[in-house]
């Protein structure tokens, strides 16, 4: 089957080294969850969860990270904790950015950011999905990712690391290597397409669009229509 190429790269920042290339969801789930399974017995073997399963990528934590909440919901502060946390203070505000209270969906319910250097890009009708790991469903880590999908032949734009602290009375807790979210590709036409993922460098030109298109749904609303690909 025809499959969609979609290039993905690590902006040239600091540190973009040590963020993981995506991951196929299935064999790391295999190796974290199933290695001691019957490959045949287990819920792997279902048609259904296998085709859900095999349009998902992983994308692996790449730092420790141990975050709490201190003081009322929506009132108190954000404290790094140590140790637990592999990044010195000063490198943590350059990638963690706190949102603003009147961008919360709950008063009580404070958002963050954490930056990363994934871009991914392709000439397809295609859209990105960010997803919740699937490996924390049922698992009380305190937070939900905030989900979201845009076109990435249109929009070329870093992804960022949206949460919602659900529980300020538990900490947050990331560990290097762990699966951190899940990406889904999805075609706008032929729904049947696969996706091959390749990564490439960043170009002056990639950097110059990435800069164009950054920061706009902070001056207008309904940013939709405007991102196209530059010829």
């Amino acid at each position: 089957m025809t499959a969609i190429n979609v290039s993905w790269f690590r902006r040239n920042v600091e540190a973009s080294s040590i963020y993981f290339p995506p991951d196929k969801f299935l064999s790391v789930y295999k190796t974290v969850k199933t290695k001691h399974l019957n490959p045949t017995t287990n819920v792997l073997s279902c048609p259904a969860v296998l085709k859900r399963r095999r349009s998902l990528y992983v994308v692996r934590c790449p730092y420790d990270l141990r975050l709490r909440y201190i003081g009322e919901p929506g009132e108190g502060r954000i404290h790094v904790i140590h140790p637990g946390t592999s990044i010195v203070d000063e490198k943590i505000r350059s990638i963690f950015a706190m949102s603003g209270r009147d961008d919360w969906a709950d008063p009580k319910t404070p958002v963050f950011q954490l930056l990363t250097p994934y871009v991914f890009s392709t000439v397809e009708p295609l859209d990105i999905c960010q997803l919740n790991n699937p490996m924390d469903f049922g698992r009380a880590t305190g937070f939900r990712l905030i989900e979201g999908r845009f076109p990435i032949d249109k929009w070329l734009r870093p992804l960022s690391f949206a949460v919602e602290w659900i529980d300020t009375n538990s900490d947050i807790v990331f560990k290097r290597g762990e699966p951190w979210f899940c990406l889904e590709f999805l075609p706008r036409e032929n729904t049947e397409l696969s996706v091959r993922l390749i990564e490439i460098q960043e170009s002056p030109e990639l950097a110059s669009q990435i800069v164009r298109n950054a920061g706009v749904t902070s001056y207008i609303k309904g940013t939709s229509s405007l991102f196209h690909r530059s010829e």
